[in-house]
């Protein structure tokens, strides 16, 4: 394995570790007052959310987006995940509206009314801010893998005309 292949599998481990620690960050108010419900589905918003962003920015530096295949696949991927995305946060926002802390899990420390509403507050703001995001840059991502394939195809045809 040569010096640049080992750097690059060393740089993504660390942007994963960088997430996985953003996501622990986000989700500790959460974990630490109830036995939350809804780890795994809050979690997959948030690292949707970074990993995204981290691809639309680093989109030309990132050896595996050389493949079209890949393209292809994380493309289709973020159409499903988009509609997932979607359909969970709705139902995030129905449970914020049924405003009852059994609806995020068993208190793990007694609530009184006023920590409840800071968590459902935190709850709201948090679910809000990342799924918006993830819903925003997955579209980003997705446009650039369009703008990508354009550009390709239209020097494709350019050439094909030049002939």
């Amino acid at each position: 394995m040569s010096k640049s292949s080992i750097f690059l599998l060393v740089q993504e481990f660390i942007w994963w570790l960088i997430t996985a620690v953003i996501t622990f960050a986000v989700l500790f108010p959460l974990m630490s007052r109830v036995n939350y419900l809804h780890i795994f589905d809050n979690a997959l918003i948030i690292v949707t959310a970074i990993t995204a962003f981290r691809y639309s920015v680093f989109f030309n530096k990132l050896p595996f987006f050389k493949s079209n295949v890949v393209k292809f696949i994380i493309f289709t991927i973020d159409i499903s995940l988009w509609v997932y995305i979607i359909n969970r946060y709705e139902g995030f926002l129905g449970m914020h509206d049924i405003y009852m802390i059994s609806e995020l899990g068993t208190p793990i420390v007694p609530l009184d009314g006023v920590q409840e509403r800071e968590l459902f507050r935190y709850f709201y703001l948090q679910i809000s801010i990342a799924s918006i995001s993830a819903l925003m840059l997955i579209i980003v991502l997705n446009l650039r893998f369009i703008q990508d394939y354009w550009k390709v195809a239209r020097v494709r045809f350019g050439d094909m005309m030049q002939n």
